[in-house]
């Protein structure tokens, strides 16, 4: 029973660490390839260093969430091979609190990536700003870039 409880929370983790990606502006899904995409140029007017978190911001579940569950179960499960009776509940309980508490922390760590918001006034006058994750650090207000943007409206700033 101990083997089959560390085993699930090894697999629970390694389910969350699969939640990561790299959302730069250099970098592309394998569907993403050989797809139109509108060129905009424009100059950068502002950057903000941003945390992206991960998750969704329209009330899809958290990386945290999920290692809240993950790590509940786990530790329930855990909990529950020790002892027998009142103490073998305590230990559930505890497992259970133990294992949320590491798995909230460990989900939230995961699929967080340190991001860019750029600001950037296109040619034709209008002012946009796209979060992406930082690939390059050494972007400079008044640099001439060029605003990639896909069919479903995903948007990438690179140098020009």
């Amino acid at each position: 029973m101990k083997k089959l409880s560390v085993l699930l929370v090894c697999a629970g983790f390694l389910a969350l660490s699969g939640c990561a990606s790299n959302l730069g502006g250099s970098s592309y899904y394998r569907n993403e390839t050989r797809s139109l995409q509108r060129v905009e140029l424009g100059t950068l007017v502002a950057v903000h260093f941003v945390k992206i978190k991960g998750g969704t911001a329209r009330g899809g579940i958290s990386s945290g969430e999920a290692g809240t569950a993950v790590g509940a179960v786990a530790g329930g499960i855990a909990g529950n091979s020790f002892g027998s009776g009142n103490g073998r509940a305590l230990a559930t309980v505890g497992g259970i609190v133990l294992g949320a508490l590491a798995g909230h922390a460990i989900g939230s760590g995961v699929g967080a990536a340190n991001g860019v918001q750029l600001t950037v006034r296109l040619n034709n006058g209008r002012l946009i700003a796209v979060t992406q994750q930082v690939g390059r650090t050494n972007w400079r207000l008044g640099e001439q870039v060029e605003v990639l943007i896909s069919q479903d409206g995903v948007a990438r700033v690179q140098p020009f």
